[in-house]
């Protein structure tokens, strides 16, 4: 496995992701994922 930094070019996969945990109700209190600005 290789660890890298996140680049601006994974955030819409990085997004994706989060959004899904979003959608489940129990991963955090968000509604919507950040921004790659925020």
């Amino acid at each position: 496995m290789e660890v890298l930094a996140i680049e601006k070019e994974h955030y819409p996969e990085i997004s994706n992701i989060y959004e899904q945990g979003i959608a489940t109700g129990i991963a955090t209190f968000e509604t919507t994922a950040p921004s790659w600005e925020a």
